[in-house]
């Protein structure tokens, strides 16, 4: 699933289609999400959508949009969504594996305290 063009022309339901679907996959363990479009394409239900699907797995989602003004105006449209949102593929792709660092880290310590409980 590695990677998936869903075409300048995505609405939001194909948008919710797709993330569910990828998400929902067990092998998929994070989601880098590239946006390539303008910001005058970028609609507001998008961050919506973006925020529902990904509220429903545990697993973390990292939104890249390249350029400047782009950038900006796409990100203050994301804030607030708990999707962090990142200027370069770079940047968004040393977030993610941050993101599995903590996780990995985290269920470590809790589960050498007992905290979590093994199978």
């Amino acid at each position: 699933i590695n990677p998936l063009d869903l075409i300048a022309d995505a609405d939001s339901e194909r948008y919710s289609f797709v993330l569910d679907a990828v998400l929902q996959d067990e092998n998929v363990d994070g989601v880098l999400i590239i946006d390539m479009m303008k910001s005058t394409y970028f609609r507001p239900e998008y961050v919506r959508v973006f925020k529902e699907v990904c509220q429903k797995y545990d697993k973390p989602v990292v939104n890249v949009v390249p350029g400047g003004e782009d950038f900006i105006k796409i990100a203050e449209e994301m804030r607030g969504s708990g999707i962090p949102c990142f200027n370069t593929p770079e940047k968004g792709a040393e977030a993610l594996k941050s993101l599995y660092l903590y996780h990995t880290y985290r269920e470590r310590i809790l589960s050498e305290k007992g905290f979590l409980k093994r199978d």
